[in-house]
């Protein structure tokens, strides 16, 4: 079974979304600065699709400026919004807006409790101090704790200050009209909520001045230059009016499978996982936990079984850093290394969430304290499928001139026995695991019923087990 609990990274294209932009892929395909008929076409449409967003958000059309993502407009509002002033971010925001926040300049950052939440108190602390902008999510990419946005929109304007909130991820859930209400800008996604990725927007409340970020162009006002994407647009017209008119059910259905998913992994591992954020206020489709013996490896072993998700916020899935989130919450570089993000959608179903959590907890360490070490081979021997196992496990009671430990090669002799789970019981003389910039390759020998080296072929496995409780150091790769 493959089961995709990663909707907090992308969704699927809706179908009713894909049937409003298929005409502007073909007949409609005009540039909607055109003068023509074909660009007046286009035009139009994008019109009626600002109209249709404006009035899910409950603003005016003039106030919603189209970027190519989220990205763009947590980029666009952090680095322009009331510039050349004091601004302040919190801790946990996405990489954008932090990595916007430094390129901006010198800026203070809003603490978390261990749980993920910013207290009003901190943002009133730095409104005092003088700040003039807060950038203040809606929902954590990658707990889903949800922040008092409203609340401390009204203390920044009582400071005469502005609240910028990245809502990519509240789209699903929350009222943006209530959002909208509070604060001063809003940046929003359309492939969060079934709609096309590379389209998004920034929506900024009239009279709040923000200049262009991207110069080139007399589109969005004169303040976002390049060639409208007419196509998204019109997408995420449709993608946002579904996802805010059909929020109680997202969260009916998507709450119901994330808590079975906790209950279950919980009362098998129980001390064993932390679930991040758990006792604050979470989106219903979110679930982030720390195991105790997680890391990178289980990522890739539930990927082998068909369940994908991450370790986090996407866009720094391939950098191999602990969790800036998990951090600013007060875990320590190691912790902060051991967590995975599960998302549900609309579209997982209860077998999908039971399969998945029954995965995460036969594929952890025993709790009776054995070691376990998932290696996954670069699949390069494509020609020798027919030699290769889904699996194989080596289990040994000891072990010598082996250290687990990063980017080193090792080579295990003296293996007490290999048990291929899809055959039977063989020996191996050698078994060498080499690690490369982000993979590792397993290369074994077979012998002969006399022990003697088989020559020929070389097997290169989708993932090896080791199991023992005599490994040197006693270190997982994590």
């Amino acid at each position: 079974m493959n089961v995709y609990l990663d909707y907090a990274a992308t969704s699927p294209l809706r179908a009713e979304v894909l049937e409003r932009m298929l005409p502007l892929l073909k007949e409609n395909f005009g540039n909607p600065d055109s003068l023509h008929a074909f660009g007046r076409k286009a035009a139009y449409l994008v019109g009626e699709a600002r109209d249709r967003i404006a009035g899910a958000l409950g603003v005016k059309p003039k106030e919603v400026y189209f970027t190519s993502g989220g990205t763009e407009a947590d980029n666009w509002a952090v680095r322009c919004l009331a510039a050349g002033e004091p601004f302040v971010v919190s801790s946990v925001e996405h990489a954008a807006v932090l990595s916007s926040a430094k390129l901006r300049g010198e800026h203070a950052l809003l603490a978390c409790d261990r749980e993920g939440r910013v207290p009003l108190q901190a943002v009133e602390e730095a409104l005092k101090s003088g700040a003039k902008l807060v950038a203040l999510m809606a929902v954590n990419n990658e707990t889903g704790v949800v922040q008092p946005v409203q609340e401390a929109a009204e203390l920044c304007h009582g400071y005469g200050a502005l609240l910028f909130a990245d809502c990519v991820q509240a789209g699903r859930f929350c009222d943006l009209k209530a959002l909208t209400a509070a604060a001063d800008a809003v940046a929003l996604s359309a492939h969060k909520l079934g709609g096309p990725k590379g389209t998004g927007l920034l929506w900024v409340r009239s009279g709040v001045r923000i200049p262009p970020l991207i110069a080139g162009g007399e589109q969005e006002r004169a303040l976002r230059g390049g060639t409208l994407n007419a196509a998204g647009i019109v997408g995420m017209a449709e993608a946002l009016v579904l996802a805010q008119s059909e929020r109680e059910a997202f969260v009916s259905h998507t709450r119901s499978l994330r808590d079975a998913f906790e209950a279950r992994i919980l009362s098998a591992l129980g001390g064993e996982v932390r679930i991040d954020g758990g006792e604050a206020e979470r989106a219903p489709n979110l679930s982030h936990i720390t195991f105790a013996g997680g890391g990178e490896w289980l990522i890739g072993a539930l990927d082998l079984r068909g369940v994908a998700c991450s370790g986090g916020a996407a866009c720094s899935a391939h950098a191999a850093l602990p969790s800036h989130v998990m951090l600013a919450m007060g875990r320590s570089e190691e912790e902060a290394k051991r967590g995975v993000r599960f998302s549900f959608g609309m579209e997982t179903t209860p077998r999908e969430a039971e399969y998945a959590a029954e995965t995460v907890v036969s594929v952890l360490p025993a709790e009776d304290g054995q070691t376990m070490l998932v290696l996954q081979s670069n699949l390069m021997n494509q020609q020798y499928a027919s030699l290769r196992k889904e699996q194989v496990r080596l289990v040994f009671d000891e072990i010598t001139g082996f250290r687990v430990d990063n980017r080193a090669i090792r080579e295990v002799d003296g293996v007490q026995g290999v048990y291929v789970v899809s055959g039977n019981l063989v020996e191996f003389k050698k078994v060498e695991i080499a690690y490369s910039d982000s993979e590792y390759s397993v290369c074994v020998t077979p012998t002969d019923d006399n022990g003697n080296p088989q020559s020929g072929y070389v097997e290169l496995y989708d993932e090896i087990i080791i199991e023992g409780t005599d490994l040197y150091d006693g270190k997982i790769l994590g």
